[in-house]
């Protein structure tokens, strides 16, 4: 941990002993084993950018790992809960950028939707601000609860079914602030923001914002990494 970068892990690798069901923190008390069906490792990194630039970003790892066979039709991996945002926006890995309000539900179309790398799912122009969600590693699907929540899954093509088998899922999620007198320079309103986000950090396919220049001789390719010690 840094003044930078803050990293949380948890490690769910038993489960509660007797077959007793635990539904809330007081009960956690009751003796554990060993996990019998699978194990899983949430790694967060939590990153200020810049501190001149409010914006909150996470890298959210999670690590799923079967122990024993369990054929499945995907994974759930989160839900993200559209709160009193006004836009929401989804960009699929066809190139389609749907949007939609509360007021007009029938505008998101059809469902499931694909995400891949480069792609996203962003709430935006609440009252607390907004969130941007960014795969970088799988095939994602979205779906659409009743609610208006939209869950995010890991497919059954792309999902550990046999014993051994490992997957990881990588998100970048980005806190975005509301409007406010610190952030009159920020292009917060109205999805500008996802597309500068997804362009200038290199998660877009196409070039970024800016170009390095050689001085002499010439660039041979351009790569944009993240290293983090200890990983």
């Amino acid at each position: 941990m840094s003044g930078d970068v803050t990293i949380g892990e948890g490690r769910w690798e038993n489960v509660f002993a007797d077959e007793i069901p635990v539904y809330n923190v007081w009960w956690t008390q009751w003796a554990s084993a060993p996990a019998r069906d699978f194990m899983v490792v949430k790694r967060n990194h939590f990153f200020q950018i810049d501190p001149d630039h409010p914006l909150g970003v996470v890298q959210w790892n999670t690590q799923v790992k079967l122990l024993r066979d369990l054929p499945n039709q995907g994974l759930l991996v989160g839900t993200v809960s559209v709160g009193n945002t006004i836009l929401r926006v989804v960009r699929g890995s066809d190139g389609t950028i749907t949007q939609w309000s509360k007021d007009t539900p029938a505008a998101a179309g059809t469902w499931p939707k694909h995400l891949g790398k480069g792609d996203y799912l962003a709430f935006l122009d609440g009252k607390l601000g907004g969130n941007i969600v960014y795969p970088l590693n799988q095939e994602l699907d979205l779906k659409l609860a009743p609610d208006g929540r939209v869950q995010i899954f890991l497919p059954a093509s792309a999902a550990p079914q046999k014993a051994g088998e490992t997957r990881d899922i990588n998100l970048l999620m980005v806190g975005v602030p509301r409007p406010a007198e610190l952030t009159p320079h920020m292009p917060i309103q109205g999805g500008r923001i996802v597309e500068i986000f997804r362009r200038d950090m290199g998660l877009a396919p196409e070039s970024p914002a800016y170009q390095v220049k050689a001085a002499a001789r010439k660039v041979m390719s351009q790569q944009y990494q993240l290293h983090i010690d200890g990983q």
